[in-house]
C-alpha cells in the first residue's frame, strides 16, 4: 500500500479514476497499483509523478511497511500546501 501516495490524492482532491485516465488502465487496475496489490511500472509512477512534481518519487511511492511520513503531510496541510 501506497500511504504516502494515497493521502496526496487526497489532498489534493485526485480520484482513483483520473490515475486510471492518466495511466490507460481501468479503474480497478489503478486501485490494485495504489494500493500496493500490483506493481507500477517505472513508466507509470513517472507519469503520476507529474501531479506531484513537489514531492520525490520515494517520497510518494514509499511503501506501507516503510511506513507513511504523517507529520510532513500534516505540516503541509498546516501551511495551507
Amino acid at each position: 500500500m501506497y500511504k504516502n501516495l494515497q493521502i496526496l490524492m487526497r489532498m489534493k482532491g485526485i480520484s482513483t479514476m483520473d490515475i486510471a485516465r492518466i495511466l490507460n488502465v481501468s479503474q480497478k487496475t489503478a486501485y490494485n497499483k495504489i494500493y500496493g496489490n500490483t506493481d507500477f511500472y517505472l513508466t507509470e509512477a513517472r507519469k503520476v509523478m507529474l501531479l506531484f512534481p513537489e514531492y520525490s518519487m520515494d517520497y510518494v511511492f514509499k511503501k506501507d511497511s516503510d511506513t507513511a511520513d504523517e507529520s510532513t503531510i500534516t505540516e503541509f496541510v498546516a501551511e495551507g500546501v
